[in-house]
């Protein structure tokens, strides 16, 4: 095959599978879900053909144009694909992980209404994300960034019948057309500064792009590379659901557990940090920009994953997870150490579908119970579902040797190592290190209280069908290896192989200084045990331990002791409460001026008055010269002729 087949495929096939189940679901309502399977299972073998020409054997960047989509003076755009070893290594984790949930969603969406409609939006969604993956230039990459963002609309709200489902359906899409307006405003800069949107372009102009400047005021000049990380880092806030915009990702828990599973694995949060890894020669110009992803994404592992440990929803003590680990993947990017931020968004799609999945076959196991409290003793009735659970919350703990260890515990050494380069540096260092304590906290409580609490569901509960079971080996498997063989891959070279191009000292180091340990696996294991990570991992898996499992009065009682702490948990740490009593009200507050006062009071009765008036006053002056008589329009026409004449002569 050569390389236009294979990546024809890639794309090609989710979208054909999406359309046969959308438009044939009266016809071929019952083959829906296995049409779909089978073109994404040929879209990931063309994804591991790629994998094996630009992971394995290492080949350079290819270029691959498709045709000319516009041409107007100073802009000139070719659609086409960009195909790297990053490229290969995302459209085998996006269709790969997407595969899974397919086939899972087989057992857990069985006789639901819709059945065809959802296995439509779920191939179109990876269709969507693979046009981001796979682009060669901006016009694409945010078409795709676009799509992701419409078809998770449609996926979270797909049971509009309910009113939660239609508001986190909306919250999601409007908290992320706020990033998307930034990232629109960060391609125009592009366009503005160096005339193209070609990816190839805009990497052989880079040196042009760092000499260039936006003028604001004449006194207030931002430095191109800047504005243009700074609107990139905000969209990417948005879709990689960074504090402040990080409130929509908890209410898309409100769609199918399959599509949770998609959108914080493998899709739509990982777009923002695949783009500013893709871009990584852009963002290391703008030091101001890396320092403040820095310190947002190490806010957000620590303080969003505080809010997970008050959550009584399964799925969204998990969706909080995502937010935690999202922003060690950020705080990588802040850091420089752009490939880790790769590493951990690879291992994390495992180990968080791996994790979503398990909850799922919880939930339908139960009856569509999500509620903590109302689950327990599922260690005897669900053994497989809990091993599995284990698995990924062991990856996720980063307890070696699983997958999760591996790429946090080279983040946290990533920004320990850069703490003193950038402004709050010591903080940042310390969010990711108490996250490691956090982390375990959280979804170890959820461990204990589905699986080994006191039975409170009164029902016969079976294990799930081998339709839900067999993902969650796979994907078990994954969590358990794909961090070993990654570490070594990653600090060779043999992985990414310079498709993160990185220029500057900054990033050079942390480079430098990470890779020589993770090109020893054994050795890194080894090594955690004299970290302190490991054993704040070890503290929070005892905490919940001692909590959960011995009902430790002290640890039971710190809601009742720290009560503001508590509160303030719970209530999100005030960011719903700042957008929907502060923000929403303020926006509905000039809407208001706007149409009552400015509109009806200024154009309507000022403006739109006069002007009627004026009108009706220039027609009745018209009205006393359209006689009728030919001899008075001749008249009419002779003088006017004089005075243009006088006129022009005078």
């Amino acid at each position: 095959m050569n390389l236009y087949t294979v990546s024809a495929s890639i794309l090609c096939f989710p979208l054909l599978g999406s359309i046969v189940a959308g438009l044939g679901q009266c016809h071929l309502k019952k083959y829906a879900d296995k049409l779909t399977i089978l073109f994404l299972a040929l879209s990931f073998y063309s994804a591991l053909y790629l994998g094996h020409i630009f992971i394995l054997e290492g080949n350079p960047q290819v270029d691959l144009p498709i045709y000319q989509w516009l041409s107007i003076e100073g802009l000139t755009v070719y659609h086409g694909l960009w195909l790297d070893a990053l490229t290969a290594t995302m459209t085998i984790v996006v269709t790969g992980i997407s595969l899974l949930v397919h086939i899972y969603a087989m057992g857990y969406m069985k006789g639901e209404p819709g059945y065809a409609r959802f296995f439509s939006y779920m191939s179109l969604f990876t269709f969507m994300m693979l046009c981001l993956v796979m682009a060669n230039n901006l016009i694409m990459l945010f078409f795709g960034w676009e799509g992701v963002g419409l078809v998770s609309y449609l996926l979270i709200g797909f049971y509009y019948q309910k009113p939660s489902a239609v508001k986190g359906s909306l919250k999601a899409f409007l908290v992320n057309r706020v990033g998307d307006m930034a990232f629109v405003l960060g391609i125009a800069t592009v366009v503005y500064c160096l005339g193209t949107v070609q990816f190839y372009d805009i990497f052989q102009a880079l040196n042009e792009l760092v000499s260039k400047n936006i003028i604001v005021t004449n006194r207030y000049i931002i430095p191109a590379t800047s504005l243009i990380a700074l609107c990139w880092f905000i969209g990417a806030m948005a879709k990689s659901a960074q504090m402040p915009l990080h409130v929509w990702l908890p209410e898309s828990m409100e769609g199918p557990t399959p599509i949770s599973a998609l959108i914080h694995a493998a899709t739509m949060v990982t777009a923002g940090v695949y783009v500013m890894c893709r871009f990584a020669p852009i963002f290391e110009c703008a030091p101001e920009v890396q320092n403040a992803i820095l310190l947002i994404g190490a806010s957000g592992a620590l303080w969003l994953g505080l809010v997970g440990i008050v959550q009584s929803d399964i799925k969204r003590v998990i969706a909080y997870s995502t937010l935690s680990q999202l922003g060690y993947m950020v705080a990588a990017v802040g850091a420089g150490a752009y490939s880790l931020a790769i590493f951990h968004l690879v291992t994390h799609a495992f180990f968080k579908a791996l994790l979503f999945l398990a909850a799922g076959s919880i939930i339908i196991a139960n009856h569509h119970e999500q509620n903590l409290f109302k689950l327990g003793g599922l260690n005897k009735t669900m053994p497989i579902t809990g091993v599995a659970f284990l698995i990924g919350a062991l990856a996720l703990s980063a307890i070696p040797p699983f997958a999760g260890f591996f790429s946090k515990e080279a983040i946290i050494q990533a920004v320990g190592y850069q703490k003193t380069y950038f402004l709050g540096g010591d903080y940042a260092y310390i969010c990711v290190l108490l996250g490691a304590l956090v982390t375990p906290v959280y979804i170890f409580r959820a461990f204990w209280l589905a699986f080994y609490s006191v039975d409170r569901t009164g029902d016969e509960i079976e294990e799930s069908p081998m339709s839900i079971l067999i993902p969650l080996a796979l994907l078990a498997l994954g969590s358990c290896l794909v961090g070993y063989v990654g570490a070594s891959g990653l600090a060779s070279g043999n992985w990414l192989y310079e498709s993160i191009p990185i220029y500057k000292d900054i990033s050079l180091n942390v480079s430098d200084h990470i890779m020589h340990e993770l090109m020893h696996p054994s050795g890194m294991i080894v090594n955690s045990f004299f970290h302190l990570p490991l054993y704040l991992s070890l503290l929070g898996i005892g905490l919940t331990y001692a909590c959960y499992e011995k009902k430790n009065r002290f640890l039971n009682n710190l809601p009742v002791n720290f009560p503001w702490i508590y509160w303030a948990l719970q209530n999100k740490l005030g960011f719903d409460w700042l957008y929907e009593k502060v923000l929403v009200p303020l926006v509905i507050l000039v809407g208001y001026i706007g149409a009552m006062v400015i509109e009806k009071e200024i154009i309507d009765k000022t403006i739109s008055t006069r002007f009627v008036r004026g009108v009706r006053v220039l027609a009745q002056w018209g009205r006393v010269i359209q006689t009728g008589y030919l001899h008075h329009y001749v008249a009419i026409m002779a003088l006017s002729l004089v005075f243009i004449i006088y006129w022009r002569i005078g």
